[in-house]
């Protein structure tokens, strides 16, 4: 299918081959051993869950009925806890400890959220990792922040998800790890050493996040009857807005990240075509 499916487990194994080598790459033997792990408690046990979950119950990979979602979470979140134990004992690199960390408590609370509403999973696998690259490399871990416009349309021209539960699965996933990695420090007294001052990352959030949100809040506004006319006028008068807010408040590189977003988000938009609430919204 292309470019209209992906695993989510499988973003973590780039994501946290990047953390080891920031923070590994002088020790090849722990380099390799975390790597294992990592690999193990995100991705291999993550699809594996996945998949006998699915055959269990003899639906779809991506699990689509909401009330079957409760138990492959919480099972995976057992799995997550296990691998953050596992990373505390061989005594990894902090940072990448308490991320499988953040994942537990991420996905019990996707498990909490989806016993009520469909949040997207596959938004929330993305920028997860995501958020951990911003957090280590800054303004050159966007990368994966880059794709969400890309899966927020696959998941909805799939019909796996509306709008906003697609869009709000990303948001939920940046401000959770974040929020939790920074309290771990507080709490754990972990070291800060290549961890990324929070406004800076504050702003490269803001750049990645804010055309899709603000797009999506334009599509539910026309698909609810507002004329096309005001949803177009409102589109530009944000884009002047957020362009002036980030050349009034931010540096370059900011800017940079947002444009670059920003173009992504737009292809995206003009390619999902008159099927796709973001196009109805400015065409």
């Amino acid at each position: 299918m292309g470019i209209y499916y992906y695993n989510a487990p499988i973003i973590c194994i780039p994501a946290f081959i990047v953390l080891c080598w920031v923070f590994l790459a002088d020790d090849p033997v722990k380099f390799a051993v975390v790597e294992i792990i990592c690999l193990i408690f995100t991705s291999v046990a993550s699809m594996a869950i996945i998949l006998i979950w699915a055959k269990k119950l003899n639906t779809d990979k991506d699990i689509s009925n909401r009330e079957d979602r409760p138990i492959p979470l919480i099972v995976g979140s057992v799995c997550y806890f296990i691998g953050f134990l596992v990373l505390l004992l061989i005594d990894a690199p902090p940072i990448i400890t308490y991320l499988l960390l953040c994942y537990t408590c991420n996905t019990l609370i996707v498990m909490l959220i989806s016993t009520k509403w469909k949040i997207s999973i596959h938004t929330t696998g993305l920028i997860g990792p995501a958020s951990a690259l911003i957090l280590v490399l800054g303004k050159w871990g966007i990368f994966l922040g880059l794709l969400l416009p890309i899966v927020i349309w696959s998941r909805v021209t799939l019909k796996k998800h509306t709008m906003a539960q697609a869009v709000v699965g990303g948001l939920n996933a940046y401000f959770l790890t974040i929020v939790e990695i920074f309290l771990f420090i507080y709490l754990f007294n972990l070291p800060t050493a290549h961890i990324t001052p929070l406004p800076e990352i504050i702003w490269i959030v803001f750049a990645l996040v804010i055309t899709p949100t603000i797009l999506a809040i334009l599509g539910y506004l026309k698909d609810t009857g507002v004329s096309g006319k005001t949803t177009k006028t409102l589109w530009f008068v944000s884009i002047i807005i957020v362009l002036a807010i980030f050349l009034i408040f931010s540096s370059i590189d900011m800017l940079i990240i947002l444009i670059i977003a920003m173009a992504i988000t737009l292809a995206i938009t003009y390619y999902g075509g008159e099927n796709f609430a973001w196009y109805r919204a400015i065409k």
